[in-house]
């Protein structure tokens, strides 16, 4: 039985998404200066991470075909493609991990068809035992901690995020109870592309960072709340900790592009005795 001293969790990589993380092998001249970046960031967090007993991949690997945006966004619509395009950016991670954990992302993304399980047969990532498993998973951390894994964090949109969490904490509670599932001291979650935690007295939710830079349906419905944030998670034993676990993170911050406003000594020599426009009194 393999003891667990220090878990790895990834998540929402998009893979196959021109704003995703992209592996230099698939870098063309329409590759911006970000998604470089992103992949150079990845590495730093790989090296962050080390050796690991387990590595969490929360879902989202793939961007899928992008039926709503007809696949405009994407560097291939083929969902094979994108999962061999995972399993290459990945692999700086995954090679020093010893053992390998999915739980599915969201439909619209990694689609219905099992397009991942290449991925998990590549990584020999742990098969569920029951179906569900492929979405939602119990995992045993050791001396009877659990760490319950799904991708979407549950409850509806609310102004306040830790509204939601606070919810989710209460309902899972209440689950427990009422329908015997086991205690989870952990809960981990994704999909929401920004880090965040919130604790109680006897349990914590923690949603994953990313690895996708902002997409253009989140810079144009809502460019300030849905700015994503880059990195992943560890969890390390120690006693000292709330039960039994230390969450460490590692998080970048995306550049932020400068634009130069026009002046007039920017200008080429033949406009500047030109009149400039002037305002409407």
């Amino acid at each position: 039985v393999l003891r667990l001293n220090k878990v790895a969790f990834f998540s929402d990589t998009h893979c196959g998404s021109r704003w995703g993380l992209t592996h230099p092998k698939y870098w063309n001249e329409e590759t911006s200066p970000y998604s470089k970046w992103l992949w150079e960031s990845w590495l730093d967090f790989c090296k962050w991470v080390g050796k690991h007993d387990l590595a969490v991949n929360v879902g989202d690997g793939i961007d899928g075909r992008q039926r709503r945006a007809n696949g405009t966004g994407l560097v291939t619509v083929s969902t094979g493609e994108q999962v061999q395009m995972a399993i290459d950016a990945h692999e700086p991670l995954l090679k020093n991990a010893r053992c390998v954990l999915r739980v599915t992302g969201t439909p619209y993304h990694e689609d219905f068809d099992g397009a991942m399980m290449l991925w998990d047969k590549h990584y020999n990532a742990l098969p569920p035992e029951t179906p569900d498993q492929c979405h939602v998973v119990n995992l045993d951390l050791g001396d009877g901690v659990i760490c319950n894994i799904k991708h979407s964090p549950e409850g509806d949109a609310v102004l306040y995020e830790g509204t939601s969490r606070d919810r989710e904490l209460l309902w899972s509670a209440i689950a427990e109870t009422l329908s015997g599932l086991p205690h989870a001291a952990i809960l981990m979650r994704a999909h929401v592309h920004r880090f965040g935690r919130l604790e109680n007295e006897d349990r914590q939710i923690i949603t994953c960072p990313c690895w996708c830079l902002q997409q253009p349906y989140a810079l144009t419905k809502k460019q300030y709340r849905w700015i994503p944030q880059i990195g992943g998670l560890m969890l390390v034993r120690d006693k000292e900790e709330f039960c039994g676990w230390r969450l460490k993170r590692k998080t970048y911050t995306v550049p932020t592009p400068r634009i130069k406003v026009l002046t007039t000594s920017s200008l080429p020599p033949f406009m500047k005795g030109l009149k400039t426009r002037q305002p409407a009194s």
